[in-house]
């Protein structure tokens, strides 16, 4: 269809589309917006969830610029696949758009499923059961067999099974099956009499079902959000299951060109694939690593059965068996019985330094990264184990932290799986640094490195040997030496499982060891480089902004050590980019036969994180917004009905964390950074049934939730807090060391930034918020909820916080207080008119001698003239205070120091007396919110000027009548007399008549 830019505005926008595909061309240039479509159109794609898939441009034109008008739009990612350009037909000049249009067949085969029913299992037996199993053989490989084979048994006896029927439509209850028949019934006889009483039958059955539906819908989609709040995967599966279309199943392209998509073909192919990955011919040679300094080395490892007993109590009752089929819950629910048996088959594994064949067996799970989805080297793959050995392993975590820790063997660099270290520290570090070289006028380089397949290719030798020179020996090396060797594995896709294979190399993606042991193997490469350098696990970035020689010189030891030490580089991943300028400085790769140019970017992707050569994280913001929104659509076509408590339940997992992710990194500072966040927010709290028409403040406080804003200002504290409390604060900040004055020794120094880039960076647009925090805030126990509290209480005064210019502040106010009287302007303005439409409705009633609705309708004048006293009274209050305020503007031009002298800024504080002020504003706010809801207010003061108080009517009565002698004085003489019964007030609020005069009135004033 074909649409100018101004009936887009009209048409498309504005119609709610719940179909499957369309195209659209537009008039529009592809310069519009730099995406070939209209913002609107643009927003309008994010809302609702919807994907456009043409991204090239279609309308080519001598001497004009290519356009992209010609959109392909679905509400399903996955049902347009390769759009292919191809040239126009005849004389147009729209080239012609080549897709395939994937078709899903919905069948409705019902599949019969056996389940563990916990609910109705009799877990008293079960522990009785297993407390009496003991593991008394010599071999480790026999006791465990007897403990699978123990938790096998009372798996069957105490657990009962479920069949579960699963279809491609979701089961309705059986009264609603029956409303449905009965609906079919009654519409082949409506169709077969077409009598009046038929159809109304059909229709009443009809809306019935509906209802019904409804009804049942929202019954089971609380239910699922109850159970997301300990099992998010639930929420997720469900999401996924309402999809009108679901993806195809995994396939992979055989040799022959060919896809297939069979189970077992594809476990098959991705098993020669990690094969080739696992089993490499490496090097009989490695390099020595010096021993590291360690008080004394690690030769055991100390725990109790408590500790084992501990960590069984903290299983995640919902993640995956492994090979050896023991369910996470029952290991749960019998910690106790337990704890025993395992601490002694843990103990028996590290002084014999053998594992049970089991522990050394996974599956492994393709979970598919980026690239194309029909290769096996897009898909990393992701082992499950065994639970026990898991254990076991957290167990040896644990020591193996305390040793390094206790030695300071890691390096500083490193901020992958360690506790206190996360990527928003690793971005901090690195982003105050380039900020603070751009403030002094400094470019920096920076390359950031991919080594490929990392994890999966670690050689176990060097791997041990450095095990060894970190000071991790006798029984702790032994054990890990045998949970490296001769390990397996199987691939598991859909119904298919490979046959298993060897492994020679790599740590196991997905173990619980895996991770720090790659952490120990890179842990040396950083002394080796002499220029700025942070890891993430295997993402290392390393920049300069002052020597571009010395970044080639680490480049090409960092190349040296990934050789020696068998983890190559993936040299067509390493990336250049000059961050705050262009440097114009090229790097490259010495390799053993050729040299290799790093590619220079100018937009990278680094932990998460859109970072542009200007330093600007704009783009990551409008991202963050895009997928915002789409999530968005998404939830409202499979919730259509939110209630307060679903909300905070589907916004807290699914929106939030997109609009938040590592906000004390990425803030700008910039107004359309900061609403592109908001939007977002303020979109979604429209989806709660009710508040749709509410301010977005009314909103807000409704559901209990803040501004974005204000939770990245929180943020932002709460981060400075964790510094202090980690003890890693100077590595941000520059601590006042004289505090005699300051009243606290955590005091910050602020520095005067030259550049507003680093004006707006974390480590300098917090110090004054922090600076001027509550002491016992500040002084919180680290890691103590009571901070986050206090800090969340903290909103109450935040737009008075935080400043320390009360200039400022009061300049604020006053800008407020003037709102609030051109508000008040407005009001008046709105009630005069409506006052002079009364007037004239009770002339003419008057002159029709209709007394009883004149007496009515001046009541309602004499109300309104109340009310218009009443916002006088407002704004003279008003008046007053703003010239107030002008008074202690002047006082406070006199007092100075006040951004250096806590001691003054408390004086000025007492001086302008904002705590009175607040009160007064908070009263005034109440009083206009009431003016605001005027109509309502008079509504009920006629009712209440309706009532049995006597003493009121009589109040009322002679105001009437003054009102109608100074209305009516010019018509009096032609009115008849009328009896004073026939003007009696009415009594009844529920009569007739006075319903249709309030109707009427109603009317008038609209």
């Amino acid at each position: 269809m074909y649409y100018h830019s101004g009936q887009l505005q009209k048409n498309v926008v504005a119609t709610y589309w719940n179909g499957s595909i369309f195209t659209v061309v537009l008039a529009a240039s592809h310069e519009d917006c730099g995406c070939g479509f209209s913002k609107s159109l643009a927003m309008l794609i994010h809302e609702k969830a919807w994907t456009q898939h043409v991204d090239l441009p279609t309308r080519h034109r001598p001497g004009q610029t290519p356009s992209l008008l010609d959109l392909v739009i679905t509400n399903e990612a996955h049902l347009v696949d390769r759009v292919v350009i191809k040239p126009p037909l005849g004389h147009s000049d729209h080239m012609l758009l080549n897709f395939d249009f994937i078709c899903y067949w919905l069948q409705n085969a019902v599949t019969k499923t056996s389940f563990r029913n916990f609910q109705n299992a009799d877990f008293n037996a079960l522990r009785t059961f297993l407390s009496t199993l003991s593991l008394t053989s010599d071999s480790v490989n026999l006791n465990y067999l007897s403990f699978k084979a123990a938790i096998h048994e009372a798996d069957e006896a105490f657990v009962p099974r479920k069949l579960l029927k699963f279809s491609s439509r979701a089961p309705l209850p059986r009264n609603i099956r029956r409303l449905l028949e009965l609906r079919s019934r009654l519409f082949s006889k409506q169709k077969l009499t077409d009598r009046p009483e038929d159809l109304e039958a059909f229709r009443s059955v009809r809306n019935r079902c509906k209802r019904e539906i409804r009804q049942h819908t929202q019954h089971v989609q609380s239910k699922i959000l109850q159970i997301a709040h300990e099992n998010k995967n639930f929420l997720f599966k469900y999401i996924r299951r309402q999809r009108k279309t679901k993806p195809s199943a995994l396939s992979l392209r055989l040799p022959d060109g060919e896809t297939s998509s069979n189970p077992q073909v594809v476990a098959e192919m991705f098993r020669e694939y990690y094969s080739s990955v696992y089993n490499v011919d490496l090097p009989n040679w490695h390099p020595i690593l010096p021993q590291r300094h360690f008080q004394q080395p690690i030769l055991t490892a100390d725990f109790s059965v408590s500790d084992v007993q501990d960590l069984l109590l903290k299983i995640n009752p919902y993640s995956a068996m492994g090979p050896d089929k023991i369910h996470p819950r029952i290991l749960k629910e019998a910690a106790v019985s337990l704890a025993m048996p395992l601490f002694d088959l843990f103990k028996q594994t590290l002084r014999t330094g053998t594992l049970p064949e089991a522990w050394k067996e996974a599956n492994v799970s393709p979970i598919f990264k980026t690239g194309d989805r029909h290769s096996p080297a897009s898909y990393r793959p992701i082992s499950l184990t065994s639970i026990p050995c898991k254990i076991m392993e957290r167990l040896l975590k644990r020591t193996i932290f305390k040793h390094f820790f206790s030695n300071n063997l890691f390096s500083s660099t490193q901020h992958g799986f360690l506790p206190e270290r996360s990527c928003i520290t690793n971005m901090l570090i690195f982003m105050d640094s380039l900020t603070e070289a751009k403030d002094n006028g400094h470019i920096s380089d920076a390359i950031f490195f991919d080594f490929a397949k990392a994890f999966d290719r670690v050689p176990h030798g060097p791997l041990l040997h450095k095990l060894e020179a970190y000071g991790i020996q006798g029984e702790v090396l032994r054990w890990i030496t045998s949970f490296l060797g001769n390990r397996t594995f199987r691939v598991k896709t859909g119904s298919g499982l490979s046959s298993p294979s060897p492994v020679s190399v790599g740590v196991p993606q997905g173990s619980v060891l895996g991770p720090l042991l790659f952490l120990i193997y890179i842990n040396d490469l950083p002394d080796l480089i002499s220029s700025n350098a942070l890891l993430y696990a295997d993402d290392l970035k390393i920049w300069n902004a002052c020597d571009p020689s010395a970044l080639q010189i680490d480049l090409d030891r960092i190349k040296c050590w990934s050789e020696d030490w068998s983890l190559p580089l993936n040299d067509s991943k390493c990336a250049h980019m000059s961050l705050g300028g262009d440097s114009g400085n090229l790097f490259v790769i010495h390799g053993a036969q050729s040299v290799v140019g790093i590619t220079k970017v100018d937009l990278k992707k680094d932990l998460g994180i859109w970072l542009s050569s200007g330093l600007s994280f704009s783009y990551h913001h409008q991202l963050a917004a895009k997928r915002g929104l789409m999530t968005l659509g998404m939830i409202k076509r499979t919730f259509p009905r939110i209630d307060k408590r679903a909300f905070h339940t589907l916004y807290r997992v699914y929106i939030r964390p997109l609009l938040e992710y590592a906000n004390q990194v990425v803030y700008t500072g910039l107004k359309k950074d900061i609403l592109a966040i908001e939007r977002v927010q303020r979109v979604a709290t429209k989806m709660v049934t009710g508040l749709r028409h509410l301010s977005y403040e009314s909103r807000l406080e409704i559901l209990d939730l803040y501004p974005l804003e204000f939770r990245r200002l929180r943020g932002d504290l709460i981060l400075t807090h964790f510094l202090f409390s980690t003890g890693l604060v100077q590595q941000f900040f520059t601590l006042v060391s004289d505090n005699s004055r300051r009243g606290h020794d955590k005091k910050l120094y602020k520095l005067r930034p030259r550049t507003f880039l680093r004006q707006q960076f974390f480590s300098y647009r917090v110090i004054n918020y922090w600076n001027d925090l509550p002491l016992e805030i500040r002084n919180a126990v680290p890691q103590c909820p009571h901070f986050i509290s206090r800090c969340r209480s903290w909103y109450l005064i935040m737009p008075l916080f935080g400043k320390t210019d009360k200039k400022e502040q009061l300049r604020k106010l006053i800008s407020e207080l003037r709102r609030k009287k051109y508000s008040i302007d407005r009001e008046v303005g709105a009630l005069q008119a409506q006052k002079r439409k009364l007037e004239n409705d009770i002339r003419i009633r008057a002159k029709n001698n209709r007394m009883a609705e004149v007496k009515i309708l001046a009541k309602e004048l004499v109300h309104m003239k109340k009310a218009v006293s009443r916002l006088y009274s407002a704004k003279a209050e008003i008046d007053t205070i703003i010239s107030e305020l002008n008074v202690q503007t002047a006082m406070a031009k006199m007092t100075t120091c006040v951004k250096t002298s806590t001691a003054v800024v408390k004086a000025m504080s007492n001086l302008v007396k904002l705590p009175e002020l607040q009160s007064t504003m908070q009263d005034l706010n109440k009083q206009l919110m009431r003016m605001n809801m005027m109509d309502s207010s008079i509504n009920e003061t006629i009712d209440s000027a309706l009532g049995d108080s006597e003493e009121l009517e009589e109040a009322t009565d002679l105001e009437v009548t003054k009102v109608i002698n100074e209305l009516t004085a010019d018509i009096s003489a032609n009115v008849p007399s009328v009896a004073p019964e026939s003007v009696s007030v009415i009594d009844s609020v529920d009569d007739p008549q006075l319903d249709d005069l309030r109707a009427q009135l109603h009317r008038l004033q609209e």
